[in-house]
């Protein structure tokens, strides 16, 4: 352990932060977790951390390395050193991950960049509190939050909240299952990973155009009350896009409709369109 804290001692020449987590079993076992429990807790805890990490990571840096500094068995303690090649990047990431969970805890709200995929791995976490676990305990940073019930409660209560309503959106349709349901997956270029989109047999000729297109799909919308973007759509009908090769330019636009403003002198149409908007 001593030649590994020495190994990770270099790391503070790029970015480095520590979290930690400490849980403890029932009482019933003495507070004795079970080896299981702790595997499966530790990969769903990583898990939930690595989800933070790719919502706060910015453009053009790499993910965070998570190595383990030090284990503690008593009442079983990981810490993990987080490093980056960027100075605040770690440390920017472990905050967000403790921010994420007081906010959760105290607010039952929680950062923007939280998107619903987190949001249950945070609820599968929580879940473990009276499911073979008595407590949990993050800290880094100077900051310290005890997971309990509460932000489960506070997940289940944010996932209720969905909004209903007409609309279209688009991205790069992908992942198209026609096996008993019919669903596939619209990738925008900002926002949510993925949306997953149900469609009718009829639109299966258009799903099958459109893979690996970009599209636009309207239909029914579906919002958590919280999220700007919708998390599920089902589809009355999907436009395939033209690559963008195909699209004309400016210049192909040009003199296509020379008598679209009849008589009128240009500065004059330009200037009742200006005096429209006003």
């Amino acid at each position: 352990m001593d030649e590994m804290r020495r190994d990770l001692g270099t790391a503070h020449q790029q970015g480095a932060a520590d979290l930690t987590v400490e849980v403890r079993g029932p009482d019933a076992s003495g507070g004795r977790v079970d080896a299981a429990v702790y595997v499966r807790f530790l990969a769903d805890f990583l898990r939930c951390v690595r989800r933070v990490e790719r919502r706060v990571r910015r453009e053009g840096e790499k993910p965070t390395t998570f190595q383990i500094a030090d284990m503690r068995t008593s009442s079983p303690t990981v810490r993990l050193h987080a490093v980056t090649a960027v100075a605040d990047q770690a440390s920017r990431v472990v905050s967000a991950y403790i921010q994420t969970v007081q906010d959760l805890e105290q607010q039952g709200s929680h950062p923007a960049y939280v998107d619903v995929p987190t949001l249950h791995s945070f609820r599968k976490l929580a879940g473990y509190i009276g499911d073979g676990l008595s407590s949990i305990v993050l800290s880094g940073n100077q900051l310290t939050v005890t997971v309990t019930k509460r932000l489960e409660r506070a997940v289940g209560k944010l996932l209720g909240m969905v909004i209903k309503t007409q609309g279209s959106f688009s991205g790069r349709l992908d992942y198209v299952n026609a096996h008993n349901t019919r669903k596939c997956r619209i990738y925008p270029s900002i926002g949510p990973t993925y949306v997953e989109c149900a469609f009718d047999a009829e639109l299966l000729p258009e799903v099958a155009r459109g893979l690996k297109q970009q599209v636009t799909v309207a239909g029914t919308l579906y919002y958590y009350g919280f999220q700007p973007f919708p998390h599920r759509i089902d589809a009355e009908e999907i436009v395939v896009h033209p690559p963008g090769d195909q699209l004309p330019t400016i210049w192909d636009l040009w003199g296509m409709a020379p008598d679209v403003i009849g008589d009128a002198r240009v500065e004059d149409y330009v200037r009742g369109l200006r005096e429209a908007d006003e």
